[in-house]
Protein backbone atom coordinates (compact mmCIF):
# COMPACT_ATOMS: atom_id res chain seq x y z
CA UNK A 1 0.00 0.00 0.00
CA UNK A 2 0.93 3.99 -0.98
CA UNK A 3 -0.06 7.06 0.51
CA UNK A 4 -1.87 9.77 -1.60
CA UNK A 5 -0.10 13.25 -1.32
CA UNK A 6 -2.03 15.25 -3.47
CA UNK A 7 -5.85 15.43 -5.02
CA UNK A 8 -4.52 15.00 -8.35
CA UNK A 9 -3.80 11.07 -7.51
CA UNK A 10 -7.48 10.24 -7.03
CA UNK A 11 -9.68 8.46 -9.73
CA UNK A 12 -13.12 9.11 -10.11
CA UNK A 13 -14.55 6.60 -7.73
CA UNK A 14 -12.42 7.86 -4.79
CA UNK A 15 -13.07 11.22 -5.69
CA UNK A 16 -16.68 10.67 -5.05
CA UNK A 17 -15.59 9.55 -1.32
CA UNK A 18 -14.08 12.30 -0.48
CA UNK A 19 -17.10 14.64 -1.60
CA UNK A 20 -19.69 12.82 0.87
CA UNK A 21 -20.82 15.76 2.69
CA UNK A 22 -20.03 14.97 6.87
CA UNK A 23 -22.69 13.96 8.20
CA UNK A 24 -24.47 10.20 7.05
CA UNK A 25 -23.25 6.73 6.98
CA UNK A 26 -21.15 5.62 4.30
CA UNK A 27 -19.83 1.86 3.14
CA UNK A 28 -16.68 1.99 0.74
CA UNK A 29 -16.53 -1.55 -1.06
CA UNK A 30 -13.50 -2.24 -3.33
CA UNK A 31 -10.54 -5.24 -4.86
CA UNK A 32 -7.46 -5.02 -2.60
CA UNK A 33 -5.70 -1.75 -3.83
CA UNK A 34 -8.74 0.52 -4.70
CA UNK A 35 -7.85 2.83 -2.12
CA UNK A 36 -10.05 1.99 0.79
CA UNK A 37 -7.73 2.63 3.35
CA UNK A 38 -6.03 6.06 2.15
CA UNK A 39 -10.38 7.04 1.89
CA UNK A 40 -10.55 6.09 5.63
CA UNK A 41 -7.76 8.62 6.97
CA UNK A 42 -8.74 11.38 4.07
CA UNK A 43 -12.28 11.46 5.67
CA UNK A 44 -11.06 11.45 9.17
CA UNK A 45 -8.87 14.31 8.17
CA UNK A 46 -11.94 16.19 6.35
CA UNK A 47 -14.14 15.67 9.48
CA UNK A 48 -11.70 16.51 11.75
CA UNK A 49 -11.14 20.31 10.09
CA UNK A 50 -15.08 21.00 9.85
CA UNK A 51 -15.02 20.39 13.97
CA UNK A 52 -16.29 16.89 14.08
CA UNK A 53 -12.23 15.70 16.15
CA UNK A 54 -13.99 13.22 18.45
CA UNK A 55 -13.87 10.39 15.81
CA UNK A 56 -11.57 7.08 16.00
CA UNK A 57 -10.52 4.93 13.03
CA UNK A 58 -10.40 1.40 13.88
CA UNK A 59 -7.78 -1.46 12.65
CA UNK A 60 -8.14 -5.05 13.32
CA UNK A 61 -4.50 -6.09 13.84
CA UNK A 62 -1.20 -4.77 15.15
CA UNK A 63 0.86 -4.91 11.42
CA UNK A 64 -2.36 -2.82 9.94
CA UNK A 65 -2.80 0.11 13.08
CA UNK A 66 1.16 0.40 13.02
CA UNK A 67 0.83 0.83 9.33
CA UNK A 68 -1.84 3.15 9.11
CA UNK A 69 -0.49 5.33 12.26
CA UNK A 70 2.39 5.92 10.29
CA UNK A 71 0.31 6.97 7.31
CA UNK A 72 -1.91 8.80 9.18
CA UNK A 73 0.85 11.75 10.13
CA UNK A 74 0.53 12.09 5.97
CA UNK A 75 -3.20 13.29 6.68
CA UNK A 76 -2.95 15.01 10.21
CA UNK A 77 -4.98 12.47 11.79
CA UNK A 78 -3.72 12.24 15.32
CA UNK A 79 -2.12 8.27 16.03
CA UNK A 80 -4.26 8.70 19.23
CA UNK A 81 -7.07 8.58 16.51
CA UNK A 82 -6.05 5.29 15.35
CA UNK A 83 -7.21 2.46 17.38
CA UNK A 84 -7.20 -0.83 17.35
CA UNK A 85 -10.95 -2.40 17.34
CA UNK A 86 -10.33 -4.68 20.62
CA UNK A 87 -8.35 -1.95 22.45
CA UNK A 88 -10.65 0.69 21.62
CA UNK A 89 -13.75 -1.67 23.29
CA UNK A 90 -11.59 -2.36 26.37
CA UNK A 91 -10.82 0.88 26.95
CA UNK A 92 -14.78 2.45 26.96
CA UNK A 93 -15.10 -0.43 29.21
CA UNK A 94 -12.95 0.00 31.99
CA UNK A 95 -13.75 4.21 31.44
CA UNK A 96 -16.86 2.56 32.56
CA UNK A 97 -15.95 0.31 35.51
CA UNK A 98 -16.84 -3.22 33.52
CA UNK A 99 -14.29 -5.95 34.49
CA UNK A 100 -12.84 -6.89 30.91
CA UNK A 101 -11.34 -10.07 32.74
CA UNK A 102 -13.84 -11.97 32.36
CA UNK A 103 -14.01 -12.40 28.71
CA UNK A 104 -12.12 -15.32 27.02
CA UNK A 105 -8.74 -15.32 25.90
CA UNK A 106 -8.49 -18.85 24.43
CA UNK A 107 -10.72 -18.15 20.73
CA UNK A 108 -10.32 -14.83 19.43
CA UNK A 109 -13.96 -14.88 17.95
CA UNK A 110 -15.43 -15.80 21.33
CA UNK A 111 -13.35 -12.89 22.90
CA UNK A 112 -14.32 -10.53 20.36
CA UNK A 113 -18.71 -11.37 20.83
CA UNK A 114 -17.81 -11.17 24.54
CA UNK A 115 -16.74 -7.69 24.23
CA UNK A 116 -19.14 -6.37 21.57
CA UNK A 117 -21.80 -7.83 24.15
CA UNK A 118 -20.45 -6.08 27.06
CA UNK A 119 -20.11 -2.56 25.21
CA UNK A 120 -23.92 -3.41 24.02
CA UNK A 121 -24.61 -4.12 27.84
CA UNK A 122 -22.47 -1.06 29.07
CA UNK A 123 -25.04 1.15 26.48
CA UNK A 124 -28.27 -0.28 27.57
CA UNK A 125 -27.38 0.63 31.38
CA UNK A 126 -26.07 3.71 30.15
CA UNK A 127 -28.15 5.49 27.17
CA UNK A 128 -26.25 8.49 27.70
CA UNK A 129 -23.16 6.87 25.87
CA UNK A 130 -25.39 6.05 22.63
CA UNK A 131 -23.85 7.91 19.91
CA UNK A 132 -21.07 9.61 22.40
CA UNK A 133 -18.90 10.00 19.15
CA UNK A 134 -19.03 12.07 16.37
CA UNK A 135 -17.45 9.00 13.74
CA UNK A 136 -16.24 5.80 13.80
CA UNK A 137 -14.01 4.94 10.78
CA UNK A 138 -13.67 1.15 10.43
CA UNK A 139 -11.36 -0.87 8.04
CA UNK A 140 -11.62 -4.46 6.65
CA UNK A 141 -15.59 -4.29 8.09
CA UNK A 142 -16.45 -7.70 6.23
CA UNK A 143 -14.40 -9.53 9.34
CA UNK A 144 -16.50 -8.17 11.54
CA UNK A 145 -19.54 -9.46 13.62
CA UNK A 146 -22.91 -9.07 13.67
CA UNK A 147 -22.43 -7.78 17.44
CA UNK A 148 -19.56 -5.43 16.89
CA UNK A 149 -21.56 -3.82 13.98
CA UNK A 150 -24.35 -2.97 16.50
CA UNK A 151 -22.19 -1.43 18.70
CA UNK A 152 -20.63 0.83 15.77
CA UNK A 153 -24.11 2.23 14.80
CA UNK A 154 -24.62 2.98 18.35
CA UNK A 155 -21.81 4.25 19.79
CA UNK A 156 -21.59 7.10 17.26
CA UNK A 157 -23.76 9.61 15.44
CA UNK A 158 -21.97 8.35 12.14
CA UNK A 159 -19.85 6.19 10.25
CA UNK A 160 -17.88 5.31 7.63
CA UNK A 161 -16.82 2.01 6.93
CA UNK A 162 -14.45 -0.06 4.48
CA UNK A 163 -14.76 -3.43 3.26
CA UNK A 164 -14.88 -6.51 0.64
CA UNK A 165 -16.38 -9.67 0.96
CA UNK A 166 -13.82 -11.27 -1.00
CA UNK A 167 -11.03 -10.32 1.33
CA UNK A 168 -13.04 -11.89 4.40
CA UNK A 169 -10.73 -14.02 6.56
CA UNK A 170 -12.40 -14.09 10.54
CA UNK A 171 -15.58 -13.96 10.10
CA UNK A 172 -18.08 -16.91 9.03
CA UNK A 173 -21.04 -14.73 8.49
CA UNK A 174 -21.16 -11.84 5.69
CA UNK A 175 -22.40 -8.60 7.50
CA UNK A 176 -22.03 -6.90 4.15
CA UNK A 177 -25.26 -7.58 2.72
CA UNK A 178 -26.79 -6.48 5.61
CA UNK A 179 -25.22 -2.61 5.44
CA UNK A 180 -25.63 -1.82 1.88
CA UNK A 181 -29.27 -2.16 3.51
CA UNK A 182 -28.27 0.41 6.11
CA UNK A 183 -25.80 2.54 4.42
CA UNK A 184 -25.01 4.82 1.23
CA UNK A 185 -22.56 2.43 -0.62
CA UNK A 186 -19.94 3.78 -2.48
CA UNK A 187 -18.12 1.47 -5.01
CA UNK A 188 -14.73 1.89 -6.08
CA UNK A 189 -13.93 -0.19 -9.03
CA UNK A 190 -10.08 0.47 -10.37
CA UNK A 191 -7.77 -1.25 -8.32
CA UNK A 192 -3.74 -0.57 -8.38
CA UNK A 193 -1.98 -3.03 -6.06
CA UNK A 194 -2.23 -6.74 -7.51
CA UNK A 195 -0.48 -7.11 -11.26
CA UNK A 196 -2.54 -8.46 -14.50
CA UNK A 197 -1.13 -12.14 -13.80
CA UNK A 198 -2.13 -12.75 -10.77
CA UNK A 199 -5.35 -11.01 -11.50
CA UNK A 200 -6.28 -13.83 -14.22
CA UNK A 201 -5.39 -16.24 -11.74
CA UNK A 202 -7.53 -15.02 -9.01
CA UNK A 203 -10.69 -14.55 -11.33
CA UNK A 204 -10.00 -18.44 -12.42
CA UNK A 205 -10.86 -19.03 -8.71
CA UNK A 206 -13.13 -16.47 -8.03
CA UNK A 207 -15.31 -17.39 -10.82
CA UNK A 208 -16.19 -20.90 -9.63
CA UNK A 209 -17.12 -18.72 -6.13
CA UNK A 210 -19.13 -16.90 -8.66
CA UNK A 211 -17.37 -13.75 -8.11
CA UNK A 212 -17.06 -10.55 -10.09
CA UNK A 213 -14.16 -10.53 -12.17
CA UNK A 214 -11.31 -8.00 -11.15
CA UNK A 215 -8.30 -8.18 -14.11
CA UNK A 216 -11.09 -5.92 -16.04
CA UNK A 217 -10.03 -3.15 -13.92
CA UNK A 218 -6.56 -3.68 -12.63
CA UNK A 219 -4.83 -0.39 -13.67
CA UNK A 220 -0.93 -2.06 -11.94
CA UNK A 221 1.63 0.35 -13.62
CA UNK A 222 4.59 -1.54 -11.36
CA UNK A 223 6.90 -4.11 -12.56
CA UNK A 224 4.86 -6.85 -14.34
CA UNK A 225 4.01 -9.81 -12.09
CA UNK A 226 4.50 -13.27 -12.82
CA UNK A 227 2.75 -16.29 -12.42
CA UNK A 228 3.84 -19.72 -13.64
CA UNK A 229 1.00 -22.75 -14.05
CA UNK A 230 2.23 -26.19 -13.62
CA UNK A 231 0.41 -29.09 -14.29
CA UNK A 232 1.67 -32.00 -11.86
CA UNK A 233 0.47 -35.77 -12.18
CA UNK A 234 0.14 -36.20 -8.66
CA UNK A 235 0.27 -34.48 -5.13
CA UNK A 236 3.79 -36.07 -4.61
CA UNK A 237 5.15 -34.08 -7.75
CA UNK A 238 3.21 -31.18 -6.52
CA UNK A 239 5.10 -30.96 -3.63
CA UNK A 240 8.05 -31.83 -5.08
CA UNK A 241 7.89 -28.70 -7.53
CA UNK A 242 6.54 -26.41 -4.57
CA UNK A 243 9.83 -27.11 -2.53
CA UNK A 244 12.48 -26.92 -5.52
CA UNK A 245 11.06 -23.35 -5.92
CA UNK A 246 11.06 -22.17 -2.41
CA UNK A 247 14.93 -23.26 -2.34
CA UNK A 248 15.62 -20.92 -5.01
CA UNK A 249 13.69 -18.21 -3.39
CA UNK A 250 15.26 -18.90 -0.60
CA UNK A 251 18.38 -18.38 -2.44
CA UNK A 252 17.25 -14.84 -3.44
CA UNK A 253 15.26 -13.80 -0.89
CA UNK A 254 16.95 -15.28 2.81
CA UNK A 255 15.38 -12.89 4.67
CA UNK A 256 11.79 -12.77 3.92
CA UNK A 257 8.46 -14.56 4.60
CA UNK A 258 7.35 -16.64 1.50
CA UNK A 259 4.08 -18.43 1.95
CA UNK A 260 2.60 -21.65 0.59
CA UNK A 261 -0.97 -21.57 0.23
CA UNK A 262 -3.17 -24.76 0.07
CA UNK A 263 -7.42 -24.91 -0.82
CA UNK A 264 -7.89 -27.25 1.95
CA UNK A 265 -7.03 -28.09 5.49
CA UNK A 266 -5.94 -31.82 4.42
CA UNK A 267 -3.68 -30.23 1.71
CA UNK A 268 -2.23 -27.54 4.10
CA UNK A 269 -1.23 -30.19 6.15
CA UNK A 270 0.22 -32.95 3.40
CA UNK A 271 2.38 -29.90 2.09
CA UNK A 272 3.61 -28.94 5.41
CA UNK A 273 4.58 -32.76 6.31
CA UNK A 274 6.44 -32.67 2.97
CA UNK A 275 8.05 -29.32 3.84
CA UNK A 276 9.21 -30.11 7.60
CA UNK A 277 10.36 -33.97 6.41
Amino acid sequence: MSWWFDISDLDEDQKDVIELPPDGNYLILGPPGSGKTNLLLIRAEYLIRTDRPHLYVLMFNDPLHDFVVRGGVHYDVPSSKIRKMLSWEIVLLREHGVVVEEVPDEDLQDRRKALAEHVLQLLDANPKLERHVECLLVDEIQDCLPEEIEVFFRCTKNVCFAGDNRQRIFSAHSVIEDLEKRMKVIELKTHYRIGHEICRVADVVGKAAGLAPIEDDCNYKDAEAKVHFIQCADDDEQAARIIEGLKIQLTAYPEDLLAVAAPRIADREFLRERLEA
